[in-house]
This record gives C-alpha cells, sequence and structure tokens, in this order.
C-alpha cells in the first residue's frame, strides 16, 4: 500500500480511514447512526424535552426521542428527512 502524503490526507473529519493513495480499505462512521443522550430538565414538558437525537447521516434523516412522562409506557418521538417529510408519534398517557 501507498502512503500518503499527509495525515490529512489519509484522515477525514471524524479521524477514519478513508481512500487515499490507492488503497482500497475505507472505513466510515457515516454510515452507522450518531447519537447523542440529554438529562431530563424538570422545567420543560416531556414531549419537548429531548432524551437523544441520533444523526443517520447515510440515509439523510434526523430522529428526535423525548422523555418518558408521568404516566406514560412509551416515549413521543419525530423524524425529519432529507426529503422534507417529517413524522411526529405522540406518547398518551396509559389507561388502566
Amino acid at each position: 500500500m501507498a502512503a500518503c502524503a499527509s495525515e490529512d490526507d489519509r484522515l477525514n473529519d471524524y479521524g477514519n480511514c478513508r481512500v487515499c493513495c490507492g488503497s482500497k480499505r475505507v472505513h466510515s462512521r457515516a454510515r452507522r447512526p450518531r447519537a447523542r443522550r440529554f438529562a431530563r430538565d424538570p422545567a420543560v414538558p416531556c414531549d419537548e424535552d429531548v432524551y437523544q437525537r441520533t444523526f443517520h447521516v447515510a440515509a439523510g434523516a434526523i430522529r428526535l426521542q423525548f422523555h418518558y412522562g408521568a404516566g406514560r409506557a412509551a416515549r413521543s418521538t419525530r423524524a425529519f428527512a432529507a426529503s422534507g417529510a417529517a413524522e411526529v408519534v405522540q406518547a398518551r398517557l396509559a389507561t388502566g
């Protein structure tokens, strides 16, 4: 395998190996979803307080999951696509 001219040629912004100088080996974090979690803020309603934000770079989508509310068995979610489409799933109170 040929050596790269510089470290910048070999590494992309995330520090992953990419094709350079004729190498056929490719590692890309862009194919895996990237997620970040947030702590609960009691001053914000649970349907507006984001628990986890996930970027699906390869699919061009973002998914938001919100914190559990009192008496709820599921989280509310919102999904956004690069095409501009959006999907909202509102968790309802469990009735017993």
